[in-house]
């Protein structure tokens, strides 16, 4: 979304930072410049609370080919109109540059507000690795699908803890509010329902 992301893993930004959609630009390159050329065209995703990265991608493989088709044909019969990337940023907004995410950029931290921690799992689902975290420190437990939940009594709890089960699926406390675990794998088995089952076993099992 020229010229609020420009540089690495725009997409995964867009959802951690809750933009309310993320862009593709077809733009001229410029040399030395990061993402700093004139746009000849554009299309938008809106991004909810149920979007996931995944469903980025999807809409990426079919918007790519169709917005180079729609350009280069402008181009060709002589009605391209570039637009200045810089004029294309409205105030107060303020262009972003990003930086390349690691794996180990999806740990979770479960003091954050859960708000935050779904963005993560959002922002980390496949085609990457997803969000992850430990049971009791040991198995390493990838969070690829969650919701946020509004639990019906005000509690206490440490985060990261089981505080109650949803459909059978755990629900763990955060910093702030909680977060019902929808899909999850353990690494060294292939069983998602079991790894639901484990986690949720006992209001003593923490997530760390």
């Amino acid at each position: 979304d020229l010229p609020r992301y420009r540089g690495n893993a725009p997409v995964n930004w867009a959802i951690l930072n809750g933009e309310p959609h993320v862009g593709l630009c077809l733009h001229r390159m410029e040399p030395g410049i990061v993402d700093g050329g004139e746009v000849l065209a554009r299309r938008h995703f809106s991004l909810t609370e149920q979007t996931y990265v995944g469903d980025v991608h999807a809409w990426l493989d079919r918007a790519i080919p169709e917005l180079v088709v729609a350009g280069f044909s402008r181009i060709v019969t002589g009605a391209a109109a570039f637009e200045d990337v810089e004029d294309a940023l409205p105030a107060p907004r303020h262009s972003l540059r990003c930086f390349p995410r690691r794996p180990e950029d999806s740990r979770i931290d479960w003091s954050q507000p859960a708000a935050t921690v779904h963005r993560l799992v959002r922002a980390s689902a496949a085609p990457y690795s997803a969000a992850c975290t430990t049971l009791e420190g040991t198995e390493v437990v990838r969070i690829w699908r969650a919701d946020l939940v509004q639990p019906e009594e005000a509690f206490l709890a440490i985060t990261g803890q089981g505080i109650f089960r949803q459909d059978g699926c755990p629900v763990i406390a955060c910093g702030e509010g909680a977060l019902v675990l929808r899909q999850i794998t353990i690494d060294g088995t292939d069983d998602a329902d079991a790894a639901l089952a484990l986690v949720g076993k006992s209001l003593r099992n923490r997530l760390i």
